[in-house]
Protein backbone atom coordinates (compact mmCIF):
# COMPACT_ATOMS: atom_id res chain seq x y z
CA UNK A 1 0.00 0.00 0.00
CA UNK A 2 2.77 2.43 0.95
CA UNK A 3 4.74 1.54 -2.16
CA UNK A 4 1.64 2.20 -4.27
CA UNK A 5 1.12 5.56 -2.55
CA UNK A 6 4.72 6.52 -3.13
CA UNK A 7 4.56 5.50 -6.79
CA UNK A 8 1.32 7.42 -7.22
CA UNK A 9 2.87 10.51 -5.65
CA UNK A 10 5.91 10.30 -7.90
CA UNK A 11 3.65 9.93 -10.95
CA UNK A 12 1.68 12.96 -9.83
CA UNK A 13 4.80 15.03 -9.47
CA UNK A 14 5.91 14.01 -12.96
CA UNK A 15 2.57 15.31 -14.25
CA UNK A 16 3.10 18.43 -12.22
CA UNK A 17 6.50 18.99 -13.81
CA UNK A 18 5.21 18.23 -17.41
CA UNK A 19 -0.61 43.53 -9.74
CA UNK A 20 -2.11 45.39 -11.76
CA UNK A 21 0.05 45.85 -14.83
CA UNK A 22 -2.07 44.95 -17.81
CA UNK A 23 -1.62 44.48 -21.51
CA UNK A 24 -4.37 45.91 -23.69
CA UNK A 25 -5.94 44.55 -26.83
CA UNK A 26 -6.56 46.80 -29.81
CA UNK A 27 -10.21 47.32 -28.82
CA UNK A 28 -9.16 48.49 -25.37
CA UNK A 29 -10.24 45.40 -23.44
CA UNK A 30 -8.05 44.48 -20.49
CA UNK A 31 -6.27 41.15 -20.84
CA UNK A 32 -4.35 39.20 -18.25
CA UNK A 33 -0.59 39.64 -18.08
CA UNK A 34 1.11 36.23 -18.26
CA UNK A 35 3.60 35.54 -15.48
CA UNK A 36 5.71 32.38 -15.54
CA UNK A 37 6.69 31.00 -12.13
CA UNK A 38 9.28 28.25 -11.60
CA UNK A 39 8.65 26.10 -8.53
CA UNK A 40 9.82 22.90 -6.90
CA UNK A 41 7.06 20.29 -6.45
CA UNK A 42 5.56 20.03 -2.99
CA UNK A 43 2.74 20.97 -0.68
CA UNK A 44 4.25 24.40 -0.02
CA UNK A 45 2.75 25.36 -3.42
CA UNK A 46 -0.71 25.17 -1.87
CA UNK A 47 -1.19 28.98 -1.98
CA UNK A 48 -0.33 28.99 -5.70
CA UNK A 49 -2.80 26.18 -6.33
CA UNK A 50 -5.43 28.30 -4.57
CA UNK A 51 -4.46 31.28 -6.73
CA UNK A 52 -5.25 29.27 -9.84
CA UNK A 53 -8.27 27.35 -8.52
CA UNK A 54 -9.96 30.49 -7.18
CA UNK A 55 -8.88 32.63 -10.15
CA UNK A 56 -7.18 35.06 -7.82
CA UNK A 57 -4.53 35.80 -10.42
CA UNK A 58 -7.19 36.95 -12.89
CA UNK A 59 -8.69 39.17 -10.19
CA UNK A 60 -5.41 41.11 -10.11
CA UNK A 61 -4.94 41.15 -13.88
CA UNK A 62 -2.48 38.27 -14.12
CA UNK A 63 -2.32 34.84 -15.70
CA UNK A 64 0.05 32.93 -13.39
CA UNK A 65 1.63 29.97 -15.20
CA UNK A 66 3.28 27.46 -12.90
CA UNK A 67 6.19 25.34 -14.13
CA UNK A 68 7.86 22.57 -12.14
CA UNK A 69 11.64 22.27 -11.90
CA UNK A 70 13.99 19.55 -10.67
CA UNK A 71 16.95 21.41 -9.20
CA UNK A 72 18.13 24.81 -7.99
CA UNK A 73 20.43 25.06 -11.00
CA UNK A 74 17.58 24.50 -13.44
CA UNK A 75 15.40 26.98 -11.61
CA UNK A 76 17.90 29.80 -11.35
CA UNK A 77 19.19 29.27 -14.89
CA UNK A 78 15.59 29.51 -16.05
CA UNK A 79 15.21 32.78 -14.17
CA UNK A 80 18.42 34.16 -15.66
CA UNK A 81 17.47 33.24 -19.24
CA UNK A 82 13.90 34.54 -18.96
CA UNK A 83 12.21 31.15 -19.00
CA UNK A 84 10.71 32.20 -15.67
CA UNK A 85 9.64 35.69 -14.67
CA UNK A 86 9.47 34.77 -11.00
CA UNK A 87 10.53 31.83 -8.85
CA UNK A 88 9.46 30.43 -5.52
CA UNK A 89 12.73 29.21 -4.06
CA UNK A 90 14.84 28.95 -0.94
CA UNK A 91 16.28 32.27 0.18
CA UNK A 92 19.73 30.72 0.10
CA UNK A 93 19.35 30.37 -3.67
CA UNK A 94 18.76 34.10 -3.93
CA UNK A 95 22.03 34.67 -2.09
CA UNK A 96 23.94 31.96 -3.96
CA UNK A 97 22.88 33.00 -7.45
CA UNK A 98 22.52 36.73 -6.81
CA UNK A 99 26.25 37.11 -6.33
CA UNK A 100 28.51 38.23 -3.51
CA UNK A 101 27.52 41.81 -2.81
CA UNK A 102 30.16 44.42 -3.53
CA UNK A 103 29.22 48.07 -3.08
CA UNK A 104 27.90 50.03 -4.91
CA UNK A 105 26.46 47.19 -7.04
CA UNK A 106 23.45 45.25 -5.73
CA UNK A 107 22.81 41.51 -6.13
CA UNK A 108 21.20 40.66 -9.47
CA UNK A 109 18.44 38.57 -7.85
CA UNK A 110 16.12 39.91 -5.17
CA UNK A 111 13.49 38.42 -2.89
CA UNK A 112 10.19 40.33 -2.71
CA UNK A 113 8.17 38.29 -0.18
CA UNK A 114 8.45 35.42 2.26
CA UNK A 115 6.84 32.00 2.12
CA UNK A 116 7.86 29.89 5.11
CA UNK A 117 10.40 29.67 7.88
CA UNK A 118 12.14 26.48 6.85
CA UNK A 119 9.49 23.89 5.99
CA UNK A 120 12.02 21.09 5.94
CA UNK A 121 12.25 17.89 7.92
CA UNK A 122 15.36 15.74 8.25
CA UNK A 123 14.20 12.22 7.41
CA UNK A 124 16.26 9.03 7.76
CA UNK A 125 15.56 5.72 6.09
CA UNK A 126 14.82 2.74 8.38
CA UNK A 127 17.70 2.28 10.80
CA UNK A 128 18.60 5.99 10.88
CA UNK A 129 16.44 7.38 13.67
CA UNK A 130 18.59 10.03 15.36
CA UNK A 131 21.46 12.44 14.80
CA UNK A 132 23.81 9.92 16.36
CA UNK A 133 22.85 7.41 13.66
CA UNK A 134 24.01 9.86 10.98
CA UNK A 135 27.69 9.48 11.77
CA UNK A 136 29.14 7.82 8.69
CA UNK A 137 25.85 8.17 6.82
CA UNK A 138 25.26 9.24 3.21
CA UNK A 139 23.29 12.50 3.24
CA UNK A 140 21.42 13.58 0.13
CA UNK A 141 21.41 17.24 -0.92
CA UNK A 142 20.32 19.28 -3.91
CA UNK A 143 23.87 20.61 -4.25
CA UNK A 144 26.73 20.68 -1.79
CA UNK A 145 26.91 24.48 -1.82
CA UNK A 146 23.37 25.68 -2.56
CA UNK A 147 19.82 25.23 -1.42
CA UNK A 148 19.38 23.80 2.05
CA UNK A 149 22.68 21.92 2.34
CA UNK A 150 24.11 24.53 4.70
CA UNK A 151 21.06 24.23 6.96
CA UNK A 152 21.69 20.48 7.12
CA UNK A 153 25.35 21.04 7.99
CA UNK A 154 24.35 23.47 10.73
CA UNK A 155 21.84 21.05 12.24
CA UNK A 156 24.44 18.27 12.36
CA UNK A 157 27.15 20.46 13.82
CA UNK A 158 24.75 21.54 16.55
CA UNK A 159 24.72 17.88 17.58
CA UNK A 160 28.50 17.51 17.47
CA UNK A 161 28.70 15.97 13.99
CA UNK A 162 31.20 17.78 11.78
CA UNK A 163 31.66 17.62 8.00
CA UNK A 164 34.23 14.81 8.23
CA UNK A 165 31.77 12.48 9.95
CA UNK A 166 29.43 11.84 7.02
CA UNK A 167 29.42 11.87 3.21
CA UNK A 168 27.35 14.18 1.02
CA UNK A 169 25.59 12.86 -2.08
CA UNK A 170 24.30 15.21 -4.75
CA UNK A 171 20.81 13.79 -5.24
CA UNK A 172 18.86 16.64 -6.89
CA UNK A 173 15.62 18.37 -5.94
CA UNK A 174 13.11 17.19 -3.37
CA UNK A 175 11.46 14.64 -5.67
CA UNK A 176 14.82 13.11 -6.58
CA UNK A 177 15.94 13.04 -2.94
CA UNK A 178 12.70 11.34 -1.95
CA UNK A 179 13.26 8.70 -4.61
CA UNK A 180 16.88 8.22 -3.54
CA UNK A 181 15.79 7.75 0.08
CA UNK A 182 13.17 5.21 -1.00
CA UNK A 183 15.76 3.37 -3.09
CA UNK A 184 18.28 3.29 -0.23
CA UNK A 185 20.97 5.15 -2.18
CA UNK A 186 21.08 7.79 0.57
CA UNK A 187 20.53 7.36 4.29
CA UNK A 188 18.93 10.70 5.17
CA UNK A 189 17.90 13.99 3.60
CA UNK A 190 15.77 17.09 4.08
CA UNK A 191 12.23 16.70 2.71
CA UNK A 192 9.12 18.85 2.53
CA UNK A 193 5.48 17.82 2.76
CA UNK A 194 4.03 15.56 1.40
CA UNK A 195 7.28 13.71 0.69
CA UNK A 196 8.16 13.48 4.39
CA UNK A 197 4.67 12.11 5.13
CA UNK A 198 4.88 9.40 2.45
CA UNK A 199 8.45 8.53 3.46
CA UNK A 200 7.43 8.06 7.10
CA UNK A 201 4.55 5.82 6.03
CA UNK A 202 7.19 3.64 4.39
CA UNK A 203 9.15 3.28 7.62
CA UNK A 204 11.43 6.32 7.39
CA UNK A 205 12.03 8.30 10.58
CA UNK A 206 11.48 12.03 11.03
CA UNK A 207 14.57 13.11 12.96
CA UNK A 208 14.12 16.89 13.33
CA UNK A 209 12.86 19.98 11.52
CA UNK A 210 14.97 22.91 10.36
CA UNK A 211 12.74 25.35 12.23
CA UNK A 212 13.11 23.50 15.54
CA UNK A 213 16.88 23.13 15.22
CA UNK A 214 17.87 26.51 13.79
CA UNK A 215 15.12 28.71 15.22
CA UNK A 216 14.83 31.66 12.84
CA UNK A 217 15.41 30.55 9.26
CA UNK A 218 14.07 32.14 6.09
CA UNK A 219 13.05 29.31 3.80
CA UNK A 220 10.83 29.69 0.75
CA UNK A 221 10.61 33.15 -0.84
CA UNK A 222 9.30 34.81 -3.97
CA UNK A 223 12.20 36.16 -6.03
CA UNK A 224 13.11 37.53 -9.42
CA UNK A 225 15.80 39.40 -11.32
CA UNK A 226 16.22 42.80 -9.77
CA UNK A 227 16.07 44.63 -13.10
CA UNK A 228 12.95 42.73 -14.15
CA UNK A 229 11.26 43.67 -10.88
CA UNK A 230 12.08 47.34 -11.42
CA UNK A 231 10.70 47.24 -14.96
CA UNK A 232 7.60 45.25 -13.94
CA UNK A 233 6.88 46.65 -10.50
CA UNK A 234 3.09 46.54 -10.77
CA UNK A 235 3.17 42.93 -11.97
CA UNK A 236 5.24 41.88 -8.96
CA UNK A 237 2.91 43.76 -6.62
CA UNK A 238 -0.14 42.12 -8.20
CA UNK A 239 1.44 38.69 -7.87
CA UNK A 240 2.04 39.25 -4.15
CA UNK A 241 -1.50 40.54 -3.77
CA UNK A 242 -3.03 37.46 -5.38
CA UNK A 243 -0.77 35.20 -3.30
CA UNK A 244 -1.79 36.94 -0.07
CA UNK A 245 -5.46 36.67 -0.97
CA UNK A 246 -4.89 32.95 -1.49
CA UNK A 247 -3.30 32.73 1.96
CA UNK A 248 -6.28 34.49 3.53
CA UNK A 249 -8.57 31.95 1.90
CA UNK A 250 -6.38 28.95 2.75
CA UNK A 251 -6.05 29.88 6.42
CA UNK A 252 -9.79 30.40 6.88
CA UNK A 253 -10.99 27.21 8.67
CA UNK A 254 -14.31 27.44 6.81
CA UNK A 255 -12.43 26.62 3.61
CA UNK A 256 -10.61 23.56 4.91
CA UNK A 257 -12.65 20.94 3.03
CA UNK A 258 -12.36 22.86 -0.24
CA UNK A 259 -8.64 23.37 0.38
CA UNK A 260 -8.16 19.63 0.86
CA UNK A 261 -9.81 19.00 -2.49
CA UNK A 262 -7.48 21.53 -4.16
CA UNK A 263 -4.55 19.68 -2.62
CA UNK A 264 -5.77 16.32 -3.89
CA UNK A 265 -6.28 17.67 -7.40
CA UNK A 266 -2.73 19.01 -7.52
CA UNK A 267 -1.01 16.13 -5.72
CA UNK A 268 -2.76 13.37 -7.61
CA UNK A 269 -2.24 10.02 -5.93
CA UNK A 270 -2.23 11.49 -2.44
CA UNK A 271 -4.92 10.19 -0.10
CA UNK A 272 -7.33 12.30 1.89
CA UNK A 273 -5.50 11.20 5.04
CA UNK A 274 -2.23 12.50 3.59
CA UNK A 275 -3.90 15.75 2.59
CA UNK A 276 -5.16 16.19 6.13
CA UNK A 277 -1.68 15.53 7.50
CA UNK A 278 -0.27 18.08 5.09
CA UNK A 279 -2.89 20.60 6.26
CA UNK A 280 -1.84 20.09 9.88
CA UNK A 281 1.84 20.57 8.99
CA UNK A 282 1.53 23.41 6.48
CA UNK A 283 -1.54 25.36 7.59
CA UNK A 284 -2.42 24.57 11.21
CA UNK A 285 1.14 24.46 12.56
CA UNK A 286 2.93 27.70 13.51
CA UNK A 287 5.99 26.19 11.78
CA UNK A 288 4.13 25.88 8.47
CA UNK A 289 3.43 28.29 5.63
CA UNK A 290 3.82 31.92 6.69
CA UNK A 291 0.18 33.13 6.79
CA UNK A 292 0.94 36.63 5.50
CA UNK A 293 3.94 35.86 3.26
CA UNK A 294 6.08 38.06 5.48
CA UNK A 295 9.82 38.00 5.02
CA UNK A 296 11.95 37.45 8.14
CA UNK A 297 15.14 39.50 8.18
CA UNK A 298 16.22 37.61 11.27
CA UNK A 299 15.69 34.32 9.46
CA UNK A 300 17.47 35.67 6.38
CA UNK A 301 20.39 36.61 8.60
CA UNK A 302 20.62 32.98 9.70
CA UNK A 303 20.82 31.89 6.05
CA UNK A 304 23.62 34.34 5.37
CA UNK A 305 25.48 33.26 8.50
CA UNK A 306 25.35 29.62 7.43
CA UNK A 307 26.63 30.46 3.94
CA UNK A 308 29.50 32.46 5.43
CA UNK A 309 30.34 29.50 7.65
CA UNK A 310 30.09 26.66 5.12
CA UNK A 311 30.37 28.31 1.72
CA UNK A 312 34.13 28.68 1.61
CA UNK A 313 36.42 31.72 1.26
CA UNK A 314 34.37 33.32 -1.53
CA UNK A 315 31.46 33.83 0.85
CA UNK A 316 33.31 34.71 4.04
CA UNK A 317 32.73 38.45 3.51
CA UNK A 318 29.10 38.06 2.42
CA UNK A 319 26.98 41.18 2.79
CA UNK A 320 24.07 41.71 5.14
CA UNK A 321 20.86 39.89 4.28
CA UNK A 322 19.07 43.20 3.67
CA UNK A 323 20.62 43.69 0.22
CA UNK A 324 18.93 40.51 -1.03
CA UNK A 325 15.41 41.66 -0.12
CA UNK A 326 13.39 44.62 -1.37
CA UNK A 327 10.41 45.25 0.93
CA UNK A 328 8.83 47.92 -1.26
CA UNK A 329 6.85 45.42 -3.35
CA UNK A 330 5.31 43.75 -0.31
CA UNK A 331 4.34 47.09 1.22
CA UNK A 332 2.49 48.08 -1.95
CA UNK A 333 0.61 44.76 -2.06
CA UNK A 334 -1.56 45.39 0.99
CA UNK A 335 -4.76 47.30 0.21
CA UNK A 336 -7.06 47.99 3.13
CA UNK A 337 -9.28 45.09 2.05
CA UNK A 338 -6.52 42.49 2.66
Amino acid sequence: MVALAARALVAAVCVFLAVDSHAQEADGRRVATPVSVGVFPGGFNWPLWVVKDRHLDASTGLDVRISGIRSSEEQMTGLDTGRFDLVMTGFDNVVAYGGVHRKPALPTIVAFMGGDNGLLTLVGRPGFRSFEDLKGARLGVDSERTGYAFALYGMLEKHGIDRTSYSVVRAGGVKQRFEALQAGSIDATLLVSPFDVVASEGGAQRIASVSSELSAYQGYVGATRRQWAISNRETVVSYIRSYRRALNWLFDPRNKDAALQIYLRNMEGSTLAQARQAYEVLVSSPEGIEPSARFSLRGAGQVVRLRRQYGGPTWSALATARVYYDPSFYRLSAPSSD
